[in-house]
């Protein structure tokens, strides 16, 4: 009787502990799609008001404080 107990706490810690493994996964995987697909729409915008790409304008700003 003891042996079981023991067995099925175990296996109910195991796949709790698994379940909230993976739904972490999910979530940061979701959150770094959502990060993503903003990072295009201010890359996009960017693009929309000055006619240039934002890496472009990044590495001017660059050169302009080197100087």
């Amino acid at each position: 009787m003891e042996w079981s107990v023991i067995g099925t706490g175990i296996a109910v810690i195991g796949f709790t502990y698994s379940f909230l493994r993976n739904f972490k996964s999910d979530v940061n995987k979701k959150i770094d799609r959502i990060e993503q697909r903003l990072d295009q729409q201010d890359d996009r915008m960017f693009w929309l008001m000055t006619g240039r790409k934002l890496s472009d304008a990044i590495l001017e700003e660059k050169l302009k404080e080197k100087k």
